[in-house]
Parts: structure tokens; sequence; C-alpha cells
């Protein structure tokens, strides 16, 4: 069944519930004011069932709210009826309902004069829809329902009625069944007939290739209809959503369960989907539309048996070599000919590091892993207020492999289970029977299981020492930024790393060994492959499991594949967490989806050099360093950036071409000719591309006072402002003097 708006009636009609039976061809139409839940199901039950009387086993609809609700499913359910629904955006699958729909439609149009009265004619086009043959059945639906043809004014009578002395009642009413059911078989065959034709010319018509369709086990993209219509640029979107792995068919759809998302799988007919290519990857596509699972009916659960997975012990894991083994502080182990001596059981922060302050150090811990949370909290935070808060949250969950190695190692000291069992281990991977947290994989769980093993059964805790690390920062930056190491000051704390390709980055973090890391994305004309970005998440994954923490941040612009280059980065930073689920809050990705102004590449405008094998200009380097640095402040505390001071002095030293020149020199060579007085001796004033004059900038001036090229001509003074630092411009009435920058010898500034 289904509904169709017809327009409002003078009898405030305004719907009409179309029934149709699939086998008989019998159709309902019945005029409803509106579709309510309430209104449908009651003229469902009232007129098709009860008036009627036709009893349906099977009610198909679509996936409207006014056929999927409590009501009608209440009534389904009482009167034993089972309810099923199509799949979204397939009017195909309830066919014979929108066909018949369209035939009412035609009728309706044809013999209705005033339209606000169609539902005066609604009943007499659904008799003459009944009386007419039907060419799927080879009849009448009124007589494949009745057994006999309607009486109608046209029919002549005929003249030899039957009488009841001709055959007894029981003869008649045998042949009477008889003939319903040859009737029933007939028009069951016309109909497997009829609806073999109309596959075959709907394939025909569509190209349908059956060794084309997904099979179990592909991946393919679904398509979303209503994606372009919610967005402000329709022709410009991508209508595929996924990607998902197919995991059943049927003739006509296929069930898909999604591969980056934890959600019900959905059924999707075979035209709405498509095959990827083992070129494409999982890498998911942001859509803001998606499709839904059918609603789930609330059922009452009848349970007949139970079933627990078995779990050895009460208090966890009972296995030694877990980092979720609870020593049990028993003396004697049945089974066991060993005398245990244990003390870890009333142990606390405090007998791990014995110079931490009071509040952390009667921290308690039970086993290793909320010991190695507590170690890794304590070497890895820096700010005193957050170690302590993050420390006490037992729900923050914050693990490092040199956290786990030192739990390991500090257990084999005081806790004797765990001694015994790793001087009888033979150096195999340990599996956990289970994870206690669900935020971390157990795969993951069992890595960091294995590496403190190793660690332990070769260390003891006289060589371990529990510190705060040293703050080591790297900065990872383009070639771009290749000049930038020779013109700052070097700091013992901050690192500056330029990379021309991802596989040099491994490198720099072994060498520099940092405990934060910044990383600025690449700048390419062209967008660099996905197995390089894949490369370098791991890469940052293991720093992070490392205790260090991990910024990326978005590069400057002026190159094509510039949003390519972001969107990888945010993509590349999201796969690092999920491979370091227990460090992910160390991998921050501060490259928001829409761009913001705080941003450090905004201080560097569009096009801050001429060529992607250009330097960038050292006033923009600073500025983008300075910038940087305010940006991720509240998560890495980068230095600042100090400029390297000459080694001469500056009075006597030429600004343009760096040159010793004393003034009987400098008098001599104007005389020859070699330089004029106005190279010489410079005006304090510039003009710039807004037609007005400002002070030379020197070394202290505020970098980020920038004057853009690409800035509108003013004709009249303005006083301006950039960055909170207000400039009040010198008018000049002296048009020909060109604008010159000490700082990039005689060209103005930078371009944006």
């Amino acid at each position: 069944m289904d509904l169709v708006e017809l327009g409002l009636t003078e009898r405030g009609n305004k719907y009409a519930l179309v029934v149709i039976d699939h086998f008989t061809k019998f159709l309902g139409a019945y005029p409803v004011p509106d579709k309510s839940a309430r209104t449908v199901a009651r003229m469902f039950f009232e007129r098709w069932i009860c008036e009627g009387c036709r009893w349906p086993k099977v009610v198909h609809s679509d996936q409207g709210p006014e056929f999927v609700n409590g009501v009608l499913c209440e009534i389904c359910e009482i009167t034993g009826i089972k309810q099923t629904m199509t799949k979204g955006y397939n009017p195909r699958e309830n066919g014979m309902t929108e066909r018949a729909i369209g035939t009412i439609t035609r009728m309706l149009r044809k013999k209705t004069v005033i339209p606000a009265d169609w539902d005066l004619l609604l009943p007499m086009v659904a008799f003459a829809y009944n009386s007419s043959p039907h060419d799927a059945i080879g009849e009448s639906p009124f007589y494949m329902l009745h057994a006999f043809d309607p009486n109608q004014p046209s029919d002549v009578i005929p003249a030899d009625q039957l009488a009841l002395h001709h055959m007894d009642l029981d003869d008649y009413k045998h042949e009477l069944l008889a003939a319903i059911k040859l009737g029933q078989e007939c028009a069951k065959e016309i109909n497997e007939k009829y609806t073999q034709k109309m596959k075959e010319t709907y394939d025909r018509r569509n190209k349908v290739d059956e060794s084309r369709l997904p099979r179990v086990g592909d991946r393919v993209y679904v398509k979303l209809p209503r994606e372009k219509t919610s967005r402000q640029y329709p022709k410009l979107c991508d209508p595929w959503g996924g990607p998902y792995r197919v995991i059943e068919t049927s003739n006509n759809s296929a069930l898909l369960a999604s591969i980056n998302e934890n959600i019900d799988p959905i059924r999707v007919q075979h035209d709405m989907l498509i095959v990827l290519p083992p070129e494409i990857d999982d890498t998911p596509v942001q859509t803001k539309t998606r499709r839904k699972s059918r609603q789930k009916l609330v059922k009452i659960a009848r349970v007949n048996r139970i079933c627990f997975r078995s779990r050895p012990g009460s208090d966890g894991d009972t296995s030694s070599l877990s980092i979720f083994f609870k020593c049990p502080n028993q003396r004697r182990v049945e089974g066991i000919d060993y005398d245990f001596d244990c003390s870890v059981r009333n142990m606390v922060f405090k007998d791990v590091v014995p110079e931490v302050e009071d509040s952390i150090g009667r921290l308690t811990f039970s086993n290793i892993f909320e010991l190695a949370r507590l170690i890794s909290i304590f070497e890895c935070e820096r700010n005193a207020d957050k170690k302590r808060f993050r420390m006490k949250d037992r729900t923050f969950l914050f693990i490092t492999v040199t956290g786990i190695q030192k739990a390991f190692t500090f257990f084999k000291r005081h806790c004797d289970h765990v001694c015994r069992s790793l001087a009888l281990h033979d150096g195999s991977p340990v599996m956990l029977p289970y994870a206690e947290t669900t935020e971390i994989p157990i795969e993951q769980l069992n890595d960091l299981n294995s590496e403190g093993i190793k660690f332990a059964m070769t260390h003891s805790w006289s060589d371990v020492l529990v510190k705060e690390a040293t703050q080591k920062i790297l900065v990872l930056l383009p070639e771009g930024f290749r000049s930038l190491p020779a013109m700052v000051v070097p700091e013992d704390t901050v690192a500056y790393g330029i990379y021309q390709r991802f596989s040099e980055i491994p490198d720099m973090i072994n060498r520099a060994e940092p405990r934060s890391i910044v990383f600025v994305g690449p700048t390419h004309e062209l967008p660099l492959h996905r197995a390089s970005w894949m490369k370098l998440a791991m890469t940052f994954a293991k720093s992070a499991l490392a205790g260090a923490k991990v910024v990326v941040v978005a590069p400057p612009r002026g190159e094509q594949a510039w949003n390519q280059a972001r969107m990888d980065a945010r993509e590349m930073a999201e796969v690092a967490r999920g491979s370091a689920m227990s460090m992910k809050h160390n991998i921050v990705c501060m490259i928001p989806l829409v761009e913001s102004t705080t941003e450090p590449f905004q201080s560097m405008g569009l096009h801050p050099r001429s060529s992607a094998t250009d330097t960038y200009p050292q006033i923009a380097m600073v500025d983008f360093m300075n910038c940087l640095r305010e940006f991720v402040r509240a998560e890495v505390e980068v230095p600042e950036v100090r400029l390297a001071k000459k080694n001469d002095s500056r009075s006597n030293r030429n600004p343009r071409h760096g040159r010793h020149h004393s003034n009987d020199d400098i008098s001599q060579r104007t005389r020859d000719g070699g330089v004029t007085k106005a190279s010489h001796v410079r005006k304090t004033f510039r003009r710039n591309p807004l037609n007005c004059v400002v002070p030379n900038m020197s070394n202290n001036t505020n970098p980020n006072l920038m004057l853009s090229s690409v800035m509108p001509h003013l004709m009249y003074p303005q006083s301006l402002s950039f960055m909170n630092s207000p400039v009040v411009p010198f008018i000049s009435t002296n048009r020909g003097r060109g604008f010159r920058s000490r700082t990039r010898r005689g060209r103005g500034g930078y371009p944006y």
C-alpha cells in the first residue's frame, strides 16, 4: 500500500490510500484527510480488512512514517500480519502500487470535471479498475477475488438462468472450488510470464550485465540521491558515499557493511552501487547525507537460554604476564611449589618515584596497566596542573611503550608472580584473552604487552629511571624554509627539520629524540601519493607511543595542491590516532575543516613566493614562525624565533650589498660614478601601493605589519591597522619615488 497526494477537496480530503492485492490485483482506494499514523491505520483496518473481508498475510509499504509506526505495527502484531518495507529510494520495489496509482490518476484526470471533487469519483474509478481485465492475470481482479464477474448495467441477462434443480448444492460447490483453483493456476502462470517479460525489457533497456554486479567481499560506493539537494553547489559535489563491504547479495540488492564506521548494515539495490577497483583505497568519502538502515521494530525479547563466556578467576586476568594481572598477595599457590613474597599490593606511586609530591605520590595502582598510565603521564606531561588532573582521572588513557616497559620491570622487582613467569617465559608473544578497556583495540594491547615483556626479561628495576623527560621540540618544515635554520639563533630545546620527502622525517625524529613534534604540511604543486601519507601516519603513531606529542598544522599557501595537502594532513592525523589509541591524546590535528583566520598560513598571504622551488623571504618565515608559536601555544611551548646578529658593525655596512665602506671610500666612489648619491643616501620613508608613505622597516619593526601588492590602489590617504599595529600614513606629493625595502634588496616586501 501507498499514499498519493491529489489535492484538497471540499470535504477536507487531501490524500488517497491505495491498497492492492499482489495476486488478484484487486484495488482499494480510500480518500483520507491526512497521512497521520492513526488515520492510515484506521482506514486500512476498517475499509480493507473489516469492510472488504480481506485479511492479508503480509503488508508491504515504503519506509514512510505513516506506515512504519507504533500504531500500525501494533495492529499487525495483534492480527498476525507480517510487515515488510522497501529499501530507500527504490520505488520499483513497490512497483505494483506505483503502477496502480498512475492508472487511477490518469482515470481521474480524464473523468474529473471539478478537481476538488476527485474524492467523489474515486470509488467509481476503483470499481472500473477492478472490473477490467488485467494483462498480468488474464482476468479482472473482481473475478479473481470472487470467482464471478460483476453485474453491470450493460450486461445482457441470459435467458437460461441456472435453476436449483439442474444440480445439487454439493456439486455446485465442488465445481466452483475447482473452477477457482483452475483460475488461480492460470492467473499465476500468466503473471509469471508477464513478470519475466517485464524483467527482460528492463534489463535490455538498462543494459544490465550480471557479471558486473557486486559480489560478496567487493567494496562499493552507494549513491546518495539527496546529497546534491543539500549542497550549495550541487553540480560540484560528489553524490557517492562509502566505501562499504558487500556481505550478502540477492537478485536485485546487496547487504552492505560500512568499512570505516561501526553502524548497522544496510540493504541497497544494485543500480545504486558502483564496484570499486583495487586501485582505490578505503578512504571515507565525506558527505552531508547518508543512507539509513530500516527502522527496527521494538519487540519483547524472550530468552530461553543464556550463555556466558567463561572468564577464569574473580579478580581479572590470572595470567602473570598480562598487563591487567592483579597480584593475589598469597605466599602459596595451589599446584605450584614456590614461596611467593610480594609487596606490590600495598604500594603507591611514591614508592615508584620517591621525589614526587604528596598529592600524586598517594595514588594507588592494582595492575601493570594502571602503573604504566601513571608513569606515562608523569614523564610526558610538563604542565603540573594537567599532570595532577590526568593522573588522578583513571578514565584518561595515556599509555606509552616506555611506560609499559618500566611498569613491567617494577612488577618484576616487587611481585614474585610476575618475576617467576618472566623467568620461565620463552620470549614468544603473549595474547590477552580479552580487553578490559574498550577504547584500545585488542591488537594494540597485545603489542604493548609484548613490548613490556621483552624489556622486563632483559632489564632490572635498578637500570630504570623514572623522571620527567627533557622538553625537546622538533619543528618539521617543508623545503621552502630551508634557509631558516641558518638565520636563527640555535636553541637547545628546539630543532628545525627541513624535509623534502616524507621518507626523511623518521631519521630526523631518531636524531633529535623529541618530546614534541610540530609538523607543518608539505608544499607541492601536485598531490602526494596516499602511500606516503600512510607511512608518515605510522611514523607519528610510533613517536606518540614513545611519548612524543605530535601537532599537525596546515602548510603555507601558494601551490595548486594546497587544499588537497590540507585534507590529506587531517586524514593522516586521524589514521595515526587510530593506530595509537593508547596515546590518541598526544596526536593533535590543528587543521579545521573550515579555514580559520588564526592559522599560521594566513600571515604569509596567498602567494608568498614566486615558484615552488624558491625559499620563502626572511620576513615571511619570521611571520609564519611567530604565528605558529601563538597557534600551538596551548599544546606546545615553542620558543620565540630570534634572528642571528651580524658580526660586523651596522654603521659601517652597506644595507644593500653588505660590504664595508668608510666615508672616504663612499665619497671617492661617488665622484667616480660608482654609486649615486640618491642610492647611498636613502630617505626614511617609502611609498606603498596604497599611494601613501610609511616609515622604512628595520629589524625591530613589527613583523606582522605587512603591505600587500594585491590590495586596491586608493588615491587618498587612509589610516591602516594590521594585527593591532596602527600605521598612520604620511602624505607625499612626490609620486615618482619607488617602493623599496632594505629587507629584500630594494624590492617591495614579498608578494602575497
